[in-house]
C-alpha cells in the first residue's frame, strides 16, 4: 500500500458516516439539563438528511431515550453549527430531539419542527474510534 493510499484511508476514517458510534456532550454547560445528570450520551449515526443549511444533517439513534423540555425520544438530529464545519471526528452542533425519525424531504424546510425540537445550540459530538 502506498503512502498516499494509507494517508487517504486514515483521513477517511475520521469522516463521520452511517454506522459510526458517537458520544454527545454539553456545550455552554458541561452537564446540560438534556443529559439528565450524565456527562454524555451515546448513539449510532443512522442517516444523513438534507438540512436547513448547505450541509446534510446527521440522524442519530440514541442508546437510551431522553426527555427534555416536554420532548421525549431517542432520535437526535445534529446540525453543524458553523459554516466551515465538516462532519469529522468531532464538531460543535445544534441538537434536535425526536420520538421518530423526521421525514427527510420535509426536515430541511420545516422551521417549526427545527425550532420546536431544538434542545441545544452548542453541543459537541465525538466519533468513537474503533480499536485496531
Amino acid at each position: 500500500m502506498s503512502f498516499l493510499s494509507s494517508l487517504f484511508n486514515v483521513l477517511k476514517s475520521y469522516r463521520l458516516k452511517v454506522g459510526d458510534r458517537i458520544s454527545l456532550f454539553g456545550g455552554y454547560s458541561t452537564i446540560p439539563e438534556w443529559l439528565q445528570g450524565k456527562k454524555s450520551c451515546y448513539g449510532e449515526v443512522i442517516n444523513f438528511v438534507p438540512g436547513p443549511y448547505e450541509k446534510n444533517d446527521a440522524v442519530v439513534k440514541l442508546d437510551e431515550e431522553i426527555s427534555y423540555g416536554g420532548i421525549k425520544g431517542n432520535i437526535m438530529v445534529l446540525t453543524l453549527r458553523y459554516k466551515k464545519a465538516k462532519w469529522g471526528r468531532t464538531e460543535i452542533v445544534h441538537l434536535h430531539l425526536f420520538e421518530d425519525v423526521p421525514f427527510e424531504n420535509k426536515w430541511s424546510t420545516d422551521r417549526d419542527s427545527w425550532n420546536k425540537n431544538h434542545i441545544e445550540s452548542h453541543a459537541s459530538y465525538k466519533k468513537q474510534m474503533n480499536a485496531f
